[in-house]
């Protein structure tokens, strides 16, 4: 649903998936995906992106802004590398 609202609103965005195939803008690892991005969105809560590569994820990004949408990172660790951290329905 958020990749169908972000390609209606025409705007420029990368995914990584390793469930989805076939799809044009899913990158082959979430570094690429983070390639100059200004936020990393945490879509899905996959097992795999428990444990990020942070400080890869943290040396591409433009800007350093996770936001999470299923309370699935730990918060501290996120922050301690630097980004800011922002969680879905939280203040």
């Amino acid at each position: 649903e958020l990749i169908g609202m972000l390609e209606e609103e025409k705007i420029n965005f990368s995914v990584f998936d390793p469930h989805v195939e076939n799809y044009h803008k899913n990158e082959k690892n979430i570094a690429d995906a983070c390639e100059s991005s200004d936020i990393l969105v945490l879509g899905v809560n996959h097992k795999q992106f428990k444990e990020l590569p942070l400080e890869s994820i943290y040396n591409v990004m433009r800007s350093k802004v996770v936001f999470d949408t299923r309370n699935f990172l730990n918060k501290s660790q996120v922050e301690d590398f630097g980004f800011k951290y922002y969680l879905l329905g939280s203040k």
